[in-house]
């Protein structure tokens, strides 16, 4: 190894070198050769000068060529003329990406006729021009050269021309860089330019410099930098920490709460067991850590401290712990507070609250969920995995015609709308102005003669289908075909049957073996009801509550007190519907309705438990009920209402319907199943592959790791009895059917195609093959398993096209589901995913060792689940930690057969299809009983491990570890004896072992017991102290103490030994007398207990090592100090020894007052107001003769003490907030200034006692600036306007922000979105997408106030918007041109005039437009590029008018001037005389 090298060595060397190698010829390193990941053309105003059109995105003269590493260049072919130009670059002819965001065009200037070469990088998306940027040669390319190079696979040390750690300049900014893992150890390295010394640099970037030193502490990805301007060099590796730096490594925290290691055991636990969570960290980054969680049932915030439990087997990370425990069924929401110095970070959630990794904020975030449910909670073994069917029984089969039409009204005094023809589609007011419409206008009136015996009728054919619970939508007599508007629970409505025809359905479907569901509604019943009877239908009854109001007197009727009628005769809809009248609540809940209580749960024969075993048959009634608006009722009704039936069928079925996350819901005291609605969007999510909106919620694609993310947080938050039970539908009576989901509708022409049919039946088995091999109960919505299409209710509830069926896919439905029935790992296997990555998702079910996953007993047998909702393709699923080697399967769909081989099974899927894989009967899949009694005995060097045999082992495996739980390698497999020793290990870590048993097939056991060592040197001896000297008290007078260590082996290298824990430790001991009043604080005890401290390395002395450490007396009197030493971890401590080097040796020394023994002046402690989770002290400030040095605070239960302090502020700061306390209990602070020399002075005594308080949560939001004057709302699953857009109208506070502040219970998780008053103005995302909801969970981060800053990205109705110019915008004649300047989402197509560009950023674009005289017309056109499915398109004309050139009038033309002409003379004629009438006469 070179070590330290000269610069004079340097120069011998390289003499050397060239004599004897000078001559050879040098072999250069080949650039890496790799393929183009996509053609890049140079598309600008230059490309007419090289005889090409400009901005011809399509030209094939300006695509770049290809040079391997991501690199592109392309040369000009000819000089370009001096000039200006703009370009960019495209990628597959496409707009789509490029080096240069949107509207940003890079600018080209030439002085002189030029030709130019353009550089661009895939990697980083970097573009460049020779004009601006000169890389280094091939040839000459930096390259890194040292000890590193064997290390890091690069050729031989030292060699430069072996040498393949070529630098490059990936960002086009002289700055070169290569990437690699790097093994832990010490290193040297120097850059050379090219394969050979003749140009090298090193330390500080000096030419022929010293080399470069790189200390190694773990395994881990190192860059290198060499900057070719000032030739410096440097890495982005970070060294281990040493001490608080007041910073926290982000990117290095980690939990992940569907890691076992960071969570365990996975998922929600059972009350009584413990829990335990984990937090990653960079090595000895963080000074404190802790968890801050709210419990949903107590309303409590509590902090727990963690503790730091060791490092990773690299030492790159460390890791804290924390165990949590609760012996009652609540939700908990927590986070990871933790502090370095001054800095505080906070670890909670991810945004959407997935679970998975978290993230880490500056503030309180989101939280991680945990669920704690009752230990006895349960659901009958025959719901565990089964396939359930649900029926609109209206619609299902009519097996009674004499039944049909016996209903004379619908509700009140409507008519009744019956069908003549089963094949008709449901009456759809919505359609009444369409030609063809013969309904009549009525909404749920129409009739198709669906009944009970027409179930009956078809038990055989649901039984064949393999069908194991029918769920039946209601059946109670009701006005409408939903019957979700009950008339009267006690009977059966008279179009499907009566009573007998129940218990018949009942008995025949229980001898097949069927359950049945029925469907509750106690959250309201119809107006047209005997027990509201708004229409006076019911007189002949008793009295309904609405006539008795009428009568003046509510009271008069037996049902009076379920409504709340107020005197104008209004009263509560459900959803404002007033043919729906709500139950009331009394005291926040509807059992305080004694008689509704009575009716329904309380009674002999109250509704809730008749039905399940009417007239005292079991058989003849239903088994369990689903139960409609659940989260609308209160919840204690809900308590009393599974006491109730579990005093006829005990665990019986209570199915809530819920639309989002039911775990509160779920936790043991009612509900034991739910809807699992979440499960239906996530699927349709993946397999649809493109947003879709389908009335209930908008679906957006995603890849197979986002379907597994939002899966296993169903699986982590719901308890495991409840979540192999959950009710796992693909479509009801509430959604779109899910082959119109899927892109087919028969009775829509723009969805009837048969191609859209078969791309909907493809998509529909694949999410069917997801279903019937996933936990849970698989839900099958009557009809879609023959085809059955539908749109938005009421199209979603056609009649089941007997007759007309898709044969195909009820075979396939019939396949797939007797899958299920046949093979019980399907239904109660283990869960585990196994490949989850783009079009890809793969699952495993296991049974091993005899038991599932509730311990029941059952064969052996593991299934892999594949879906593939892409192209075909052949996937290898890992299967190292699932099942063995050897183990064959069987496709049962196919009938392919596979075997896993060296780890992983590589499975053929086609496009759109799936597999499932069930191993082949006989197969021994058993491993042997795991060890239990493993031993470890450290060593100096080893550990020795021991065990007893097993049965049936023929080899055992060696897992290691540095932590418990978690992090194991193996290290050593097919040991036949029952000892291991370990000699790999390092002297002075901890680790964690584990031994499994493996027998002849190769099924491997579970882990054996954890077993802790600690290979060390040993230590001979520890002294040497030094003896402090009397000492003056002063906070800026620390002592010092030293003392040294010997350990043969460890200390006798030069430097400090490795692993070795030195600790100073220090107590008060003696009183100070009067002087040390000064120093008390009245009520505080004392602490004269060891106070422990690190001390750090400061130099070798001979064969010993020697250490220093620090402290500073605070208080006036005698003070004993030791120091110790463990080379183990802390297991064991070597105190440091007297002079006869044998008996343990504390010192003592004296500490007396300094001159100044002036106290500071008091201080004023203000009362805290309350507050939740939180006490928040403010004080005066006080002064000192000589300086406040900062302010101690004190707490306790206690008026009177004991005080303990809790922290210390600086003098600059007044206030403090303790969070560590608990609602409700009772606190008592006291601030005491300290001044230098540590005199005290204690302020008054407050008392606290934080309690819930409503927060007002302070909502801002920044809008774009574009949007209308229409204003801004927030909308969501708020109390008192439940997701109403119209409603919570916010303040505009500048030009483009508004606010508004509502009053919050702390722990309210809180679901919201932005709109302008309507869903129509909903918020969007940059890309013009539909965004998940808003979450928040409501905390008090300080005076009983919540801040939420959020930005809207964009609004729906406003897909595009013009700021200039406006509409009938006039210019005059001399403009002609005009700017376009507008506003649309990210990878909008936008056409302007038939000349189109994409959208690369959310925000602005301008275009240029030319003008001519007159009326100009632009027509601008917005909608989606590519594969972007927002479905946000939108046009606009714009009207521009130039003005015409006004024309000038010809002046008249003036002559010349010219002499007036002269006439000549005339002679004057004489007239011939006329004769005169005398003489006429």
């Amino acid at each position: 190894m070179f070590k330290r090298r000269t610069l004079g060595f340097l120069l011998s060397f390289l003499l050397i070198y060239t004599a004897v190698f000078g001559s050879m010829p040098v072999q250069f390193a080949k650039a890496e050769t790799d393929t183009a990941p996509a053609i890049a053309n140079v598309v600008g105003d230059f490309q007419s000068k090289i005889g090409d059109s400009d901005w011809n995105i399509n030209s094939d003269k300006t695509v770049m060529t290809y040079k391997g590493n991501g690199f592109y260049e392309f040369t000009t072919p000819v000089a370009l003329p001096a000039g200006d130009y703009e370009y960019k670059v495209a990628l597959n002819h496409s707009w789509e990406g490029g080096g240069v965001p949107s509207q940003g065009n890079l600018s080209l200037h030439l002085d002189s006729d030029s030709v130019v070469t353009f550089y661009y990088n895939y990697n980083t998306s970097s573009v460049t021009d020779s004009t601006k940027y000169t890389p280094i040669p091939e040839e000459k390319l930096p390259r890194i050269v040292g000890t590193i190079q064997s290390a890091i696979g690069a050729g031989d040390d030292w060699k430069p021309e072996t040498s393949t750690a070529i630098m490059r300049d990936y960002k086009f900014n002289n700055v070169y860089e290569y990437t690699a893992n790097v093994p832990k150890g010490y290193y040297e390295f120097k850059v050379t330019l090219g394969p050979s010394w003749d140009i090298n640099y090193g330390l500080n970037g000096e030419q022929n410099g010293p080399n470069i030193p790189l200390n190694v502490a773990y395994d881990t990805k190192i860059t290198f930098y060499y900057d070719s301007v000032s030739h410096n060099i440097w890495t982005d590796y970070n060294p281990p920490l040493t001490g608080p730096d007041n910073n926290i490594y982000y990117d290095d925290l980690k939990h992940d709460t569907h890691d076992p290691f960071f969570r365990s055991p996975f998922g929600a636990i059972k009350t009584g067991d413990t829990v335990t969570l984990r937090i990653q960290a960079k090595n000895h980054d963080l000074e404190s850590a802790k968890i801050s969680y709210w419990d949903d049932i107590k309303k409590t915030r509590t902090e727990v401290p963690m503790y730091k439990i060791g490092q990773s087997p690299d030492g790159q990370y460390e890791y804290w712990e924390v165990k949590l425990s609760f012996d009652y069924p609540t939700r908990i929401w927590y986070y990871f507070i933790l502090k370095d110095g001054t800095k505080t970070a906070y670890y909670g959630d991810n945004d959407e609250q997935l679970g998975g990794v978290g993230k880490a904020t500056d503030t309180v975030n989101k939280d991680f969920e945990l669920t704690v449910y009752d230990k006895n909670l349960d659901t009958p073994d025959w719901m565990k995995g089964a396939v359930m069917y649900q029926i609109f029984p209206d619609r299902f089969y009519n097996g009674d015609p004499l039944n049909d039409r016996l209903k004379e009204y619908s509700r009140g005094f409507d008519p009744v709308e019956y069908h003549d023809d089963w094949y008709d589609l449901p009456d759809n007011p919505n359609d009444k102005d369409k030609p063809g419409y013969t309904g009549d206008g009525i909404w749920n009136n129409d009739f198709f003669g669906g009944d009970l015996q027409g179930i009956n009728d078809k038990l055989d054919y649901l039984k064949n289908l393999g069908i194991s619970v029918i769920y039946l939508n209601p059946i109670f007599q009701s006005p409408s075909n939903h019957r979700y508007d009950t008339t009267d629970y006690t009977k059966i409505d008279e179009l499907l049957g009566d009573l007998d025809t129940f218990k018949t359905l009942m008995k025949e479907a229980h001898a097949r073996g069927i359950k049945v569901i029925l469907d509750g509604v106690f959250n309201h019943t119809s107006d047209d009801s005997i027990y509201f009877d708004r229409y006076g239908k019911y007189l002949d009854n008793e009295l309904g509550a609405y006539q008795a109001w009428k009568q003046g007197d509510q009271s008069k009727s037996p049902y009076g007190d379920w409504y709340e009628i107020k005197p104008d005769g209004t009263y509560e809809g459900w959803w404002g519907f007033d043919s729906l009248p709500v139950i009331r609540q009394i005291n926040g809940s509807e059992y305080n309705v004694k008689s509704w209580a009575d009716f329904i749960i309380n009674n002999p024969n109250a509704i809730s438990k008749y039905w399940l075993n009417p007239d005292g048959d079991k058989d003849a009634g239903a088994d369990g009920w689903r139960l409609d608006v659940a989260n609308e009722i209160a919840h204690d009704f809900w308590v009393h209402f599974r006491a109730a039936i579990n005093t006829v069928k005990p665990n019986a079925p209570m199915i809530a319907e819920l639309w989002g996350d039911a775990s509160l819901d779920l936790l043991g005291d009612s509900f034991n199943s739910v809807m699992n609605y979440l499960f239906r969007n996530a699927v349709i999510d993946f397999i649809l592959d493109k947003q879709f909106d389908d009335g209930n919620v908008v679906h957006n694609p995603i890849d197979a790791a986002k379907l597994d993310q939002r899966l296993m947080s169903i699986y982590e938050r719901y308890p495991l009895p409840v979540f192999y039970s959950t009710m796992n539908l693909l479509g009801s009576h509430d959604t779109m059917r899910i082959l119109t989901v899927f892109g087919y509708n028969s009775a829509n022409e723009n969805q009837n195609s048969q191609e859209a049919k078969d791309l909907a039946v493809k998509r529909l088995k694949l999410a069917a093959i997801l279903q019937m091999g996933y936990p849970g109960m698989p839900s099958i919505y009557y009809g879609d398993e023959a085809g059955q299409s539908g749109g938005k209710d009421p199209d979603n509830r056609r009649t089941f096209s007997w007759g007309r069926e898709d044969k195909d896919l009820q075979d396939f439905f019939k396949k797939v589901v007797n899958i299920r029935n046949e093979n019980q790992v399907l239904k109660t296997g283990d869960l585990e995913t196994l490949y989850a990555n783009g079009d890809v998702y793969a699952f495993g079910r296991r049974i091993i060792n005899g038991k599932d996953v509730f311990g029941n007993s059952y064969p052996d047998s593991v299934a892999i689940v594949v879906i593939n909702k892409g192209e075909a393709k052949s996937v290898q699923i890992d299967t190292t930690k699932f099942v063995r080697d050897g183990v064959a399967f069987t496709d049962a769909l196919s009938g392919k057969t596979y075997t896993v081989r060296d780890g992983q099974i590589v499975v053929e899927v086609v496009a759109l299809d799936g597999a499932i894989l069930i191993s082949d009967p006989g197969q021994n899949l058993t491993a042997p009983q795991p060890i239990t009694d493993l031993k470890a005995v450290s060593g100096n060097g080893q550990v020795d491990l021991s065990w007893s045999a097993v049965d049936r082992a023929v080899s055992y495996n060696i897992y290691r570890s540095t932590v418990k739980g978690g992090l194991y390698e193996k290290i050593a497999s097919n040991v036949t004896q029952i000892t291991y020793i370990d000699t790999d290990v390092t002297n002075g870590l901890k680790y964690v072992y584990s031994v499994t048993a493996v027998d002849s097939d190769g099924n491997e056991s579970a882990l054996s017991n954890e077993v802790e060592a600690y290979p060390a040197f040993s230590i001979g001896w520890a002294g040497n102290m030094n003896q402090v000297d009397t000492h003056v008290i002063g906070v800026n007078n620390p002592v010092e103490v030293y003392a040294e260590i010997w350990a043969e082996g460890l200390t006798d290298k030069p430097g400090q030994g490795e692993n070795m824990i030195a600790q100073l430790g220090y107590r008060y001991i003696g009183d100070g007398g009067q002087d040390a009043t000064r120093n008390k604080v009245e009520g505080v005890e004392i602490n004269k207990d060891w106070t422990w401290v690190d001390a750090r390395y400061v130099g070798d002395s001979g064969n010993n090592d020697k250490y220093m450490a620090k402290f500073v007396p605070d208080m006036v009197g005698t003070w004993e100090y030791i120091m110790r030493f463990s080379s183990n971890q802390g297991q064991d401590w070597t105190y440091t020894k007297g002079p006869d080097g044998k008996t343990d040796e504390a010192k003592q020394f004296i500490v007396v007052p300094s001159n100044d023994v002036e106290p500071p002046t008091a201080l004023g402690l203000q009362q805290p107001g309350i507050e939740s989770s939180r006490v928040t002290l403010n004080w005066s400030l006080s002064t000192d003769n000589v300086a406040i040095y900062g302010y101690e605070i004190y707490k306790s239960l206690s008026e009177t003490g004991p005080f303990v302090k809790i922290a210390t502020v600086a003098d600059t700061v007044y206030n403090y907030v303790d969070t560590d306390v608990v609602n409700g209990k009772v606190y008592y602070y006291k601030v005491v200034a300290v001044d230098t020399s540590f005199n005290r002075t204690a302020s008054n005594i407050v008392k606290a006692t934080p309690d819930i308080i409503p927060i007002k949560v302070i909502f801002n939001v920044t809008v774009p600036d574009y949007t209308p004057d229409d204003g801004a709302n927030i909308a969501g699953n708020f109390h008192d306007a439940f997701w109403n857009p119209s409603a919570h109208q916010m303040t505009k506070t500048g030009p483009n922000t508004y606010s508004i502040t509502l009053t919050l219970n702390e722990g309210t998780q809180l679901e919201y979105k932005y709109a302008r008053g309507s869903w129509d103005k909903v918020e969007k995302g940059e890309y013009g997408e539909e965004i998940a909801n808003r979450k928040i969970t409501v905390v008090n981060q300080g005076s009983n106030t919540m801040v939420v800053n959020d930005t809207v990205q964009r609004w729906r109705d406003l897909p595009i918007y013009i700021y200039s110019p406006k509409d009938n915008t006039t210019v005059d004649a001399n403009t002609n041109e005009i700017e376009i300047k507008g506003n649309t989402y990210k990878g909008a197509k936008v056409t302007i005039n038939d000349e189109s560009f994409v959208q690369q950023e959310n925000g602005v674009f301008t275009k240029v437009v030319p003008l001519e005289y007159g009326v100009n017309t632009t027509k601008i056109h917005v909608e989606p590029s590519g594969d972007k499915n927002n479905e946000l398109t939108k046009d606009i004309t714009i009207t521009v008018i130039r003005e015409e050139p006004v024309q000038e009038k010809e002046p008249t033309p003036t002559p010349e001037s010219e002499p007036a002409p002269m006439p000549e003379p005339q002679p004057t004629p004489t007239p011939e005389p006329q004769p005169s009438a005398i003489m006429a006469l």
